[in-house]
C-alpha cells in the first residue's frame, strides 16, 4: 500500500503528489474519500513532473462506470459550491 496526497481531482483523472514517481502505465487501485463518499477505482499512471516538493504524478481512470463518474461529478460540484469556488457550467 501506498499512501500519497491527492493534488488535483477531476471525473477524468487527476495528480498525486508523490515523493518518488511511479512507473508510467502503471495501473493500479486509487482509494480516496470526496465528502461521504469513498471513491474506489483503476487508474493509469502518466509520466511524471518535478515539483519544488516532490513529483506531480497525473493519472486517468480506467473502465469506471458511468454511475461512478456522475456520484464524482456529483460530489465535485457539491463541493465547489460548498467552497465559495465558481459554479460549474
Amino acid at each position: 500500500m501506498l499512501r500519497t496526497r491527492l493534488h488535483q481531482i477531476s471525473v477524468s483523472g487527476g495528480l498525486l503528489n508523490v515523493d518518488d514517481p511511479l512507473e508510467e502505465k502503471l495501473r493500479l487501485e486509487l482509494v480516496f474519500n470526496l465528502q461521504e463518499t469513498t471513491i474506489r477505482e483503476t487508474v493509469e499512471m502518466m509520466f511524471p513532473m518535478w515539483a519544488t516538493q516532490g513529483w506531480l504524478q497525473p493519472f486517468r481512470f480506467i473502465d469506471m462506470p458511468e454511475a461512478n463518474k456522475n456520484t464524482l461529478a456529483g460530489n465535485l460540484r457539491a463541493l465547489l459550491h460548498s467552497g465559495g469556488g465558481p459554479a460549474p457550467s
